[in-house]
């Protein structure tokens, strides 16, 4: 029985081929999946397979078998059939050492390039990392320059405010200025008034005071509309 042929390999396959197609055929013939009636039969025959191949002793003796059948074979083919001119010829004789020697060729070509699959897909991982902090620095900039510009809209939008309370605690200021000036006005005519009277004339003294207090009140709404129209003038350009 060749082995072989029931994985359809070759003699040099490596272990690691002769386990994938035991796991291939298992998947098609195991009898809890195939129900036809020789299933059973061809998976005792790919277990067995399996079993010889995987072992390095029992698949050296098996190997030694085949080459001695075929050497049988060759011995009993008759003249006339080696002669035909259509016969394919015999199979070369190859030692159990050669076929030994190209099956670990076999798994060092599979090991190489399964080695080579591992270096590519570290590499691709190595990449995708490398692009994910990429992007997340940018991102991390993004949010960082977004704090920066609300950061300064709130330093203008505070500067605005305190601009504004300067210009209003200058113009309280020119009011009050303006006001104490105007007393000290009132005053200073109020005294001249009382030096023209003669005596106790209190009707000219009355008349004074009372033009007096005209005097200051106008002057004082003069000022308050003042203050306001530069409000309003405030109000317009903003």
């Amino acid at each position: 029985m060749n082995y072989y042929d029931v994985f359809g390999i070759s003699p040099t396959a490596s272990k690691k081929t002769i386990n994938e197609k035991h796991r291939a055929l298992a998947k098609k013939y195991h009898p809890d999946i195939n129900r036809n009636e020789d299933a059973h039969e061809k998976m005792t025959m790919l277990n067995k397979a399996h079993e010889v191949l995987t072992d390095n002793e029992k698949r050296a003796e098996h190997d030694r078998e085949l080459i001695k059948n075929r050497q049988q074979s060759s011995q009993k083919q008759t003249p006339m059939k080696q002669e035909a001119p259509r016969q394919k010829p015999a199979a070369p004789y190859i030692s159990p050492e050669i076929i030994a020697q190209r099956r670990a060729q076999a798994e060092q070509r599979e090991e190489k390039a399964h080695m080579m699959r591992q270096k590519a897909e570290a590499r691709l991982k190595t990449m995708q990392a490398e692009t994910a902090r990429k992007m997340e620095q940018a991102k991390a900039r993004t949010v960082e320059a977004e704090r920066r510009n609300k950061r300064t809209n709130d330093e203008k939008d505070r500067q605005d405010v305190i601009d504004m309370l300067s210009a209003l605690a200058r113009k309280e200021y020119d009011l009050q200025r303006k006001t104490k000036e105007i007393d000290a006005d009132r005053q200073n005519s109020f005294k001249v008034l009382l030096s023209l009277v003669k005596g106790n004339d209190a009707d000219l003294l009355r008349q004074a005071e009372e033009k007096e207090r005209k005097a200051r009140i106008k002057e004082i709404l003069d000022l308050v509309k003042e203050n306001n129209g530069e409000k309003d003038e405030d109000e317009h350009v903003k």
